[in-house]
């Protein structure tokens, strides 16, 4: 698999609650190749889109993807990812330095972006039926 790109999601009900991630995968055609949908337990919803990232990252490693794209309505991790803003939470800065890990460990070519919550809606409703 050269490219994939990943629409990432992570929901809280209510915040801090229950977590759910929402992951869609897709091929460099656009094809859908894998949507995940899981509970992942209690905590906020910051929490839930970092693990919602890394899930992803996991999935795109297991397909040898050369080249990924991730997609994320989450400003703030989206720019603390890509060194904009520092991570202050502590409960967070765990998930920022392993997700950071990831990323310069893996082979392939990482770029992660911020998209509107509106062209995100697929992996926002698998992450909300999740909670």
């Amino acid at each position: 698999m050269k490219k994939i790109t990943i629409e990432t999601d992570g929901s809280c009900r209510p915040n801090p609650g229950e977590m759910g991630i929402g992951i869609v995968i897709y091929r460099e055609d656009g094809k859908k190749l894998k949507e995940i949908s899981e509970s992942i337990g209690y905590g906020t919803n910051n929490i839930a889109e970092y693990e919602a990232v890394i899930r992803g990252l996991k999935e795109a490693e297991r397909l040898q993807a050369e080249e990924i794209l991730i997609r994320s309505d989450s400003r703030l991790m989206v720019r603390q990812i890509n060194g904009k803003y520092k991570v202050k939470n502590k409960g967070i800065r765990s998930l920022f330095i392993r997700l950071q890990e990831m990323i310069r460990e893996s082979k392939a070519e990482i770029t992660i972006e911020w998209v509107e919550r509106e062209k995100n809606g697929a992996a926002d409703t698998l992450a909300k039926e999740a909670t």
